[in-house]
């Protein structure tokens, strides 16, 4: 459910209220990684084995050459997978801090524009409008509500 909280007469803030939501922002890398490296180890021996059941007359190899290529190709796509996740997640930090900090500003740049002489604060209000515009749209972009209307 969301809220909403007035704080000028332009600018109205949207807090959402707390629920639990899954973002790959806020996932940890390690978590990440270990649940992919689960998953696509599981995945790997089971489609492998499955695959040479189905092989007739193939000699199976053993059982210790399978976890070894494996482990192997699970390693390096874990290593992949974790740094991706780390450069997500930096992004989506370096961005909310971004959209924080602006939005203080065009709120005080807001309140202070309603105070300028009428020509002068239509076109203020004009600038404020369309940088939120901006980053409502870029918000919209990495997949993230706005925390402002």
């Amino acid at each position: 459910m969301i809220t909403p909280a007035t704080t000028s007469e332009n600018i109205r803030i949207w807090r959402p209220k707390k629920s639990f939501h899954w973002e790959l922002s806020s996932l940890s890398p390690r978590l990440g990684t270990l649940i992919f490296a689960i998953a696509f180890f599981a995945v790997r021996i089971g489609s492998d084995w499955l695959f040479r059941w189905f092989i007739a007359d193939a000699p199976m190899p053993p059982l210790w050459t399978v976890l070894i290529t494996t482990g192997i190709g699970t390693a390096i796509s874990s290593a992949l997978v974790y740094l991706l996740l780390a450069s997500v997640q930096r992004q989506f930090r370096a961005i909310r801090l971004l959209n924080h900090e602006l939005r203080n500003s065009l709120q005080v740049l807001n309140y202070i524009a309603s105070d300028l002489e009428p020509k002068i604060a239509a076109v203020a209000t004009n600038s404020i409008n369309r940088l939120l515009q901006a980053l409502r749209q870029a918000s919209k972009l990495l997949g993230q509500r706005p925390t402002w209307s």
